[in-house]
């Protein structure tokens, strides 16, 4: 049986628009940075993707 491999990328809520106010800032920090390693995000997944580098020239 092969091994899956699983790629996304990851964001944070805007502190001021989209996160409600169950946790204050330092808890949704350190909340966002557990959940992070516990998963394997990286920021930098898809950088060098085609769709990344099409979006990057439309843009």
């Amino acid at each position: 049986m092969a091994a899956a491999t699983r790629a996304f990328s990851a964001s944070r809520q805007h502190p001021q628009l989209e996160r409600c106010s169950l946790f204050k800032g330092n808890e949704w920090n350190t909340l966002y940075t557990e959940a992070e390693t516990l998963v394997k995000a990286n920021c930098t997944v898809f950088e060098d993707s085609i769709r990344h580098e099409l979006l990057k020239r439309t843009l």
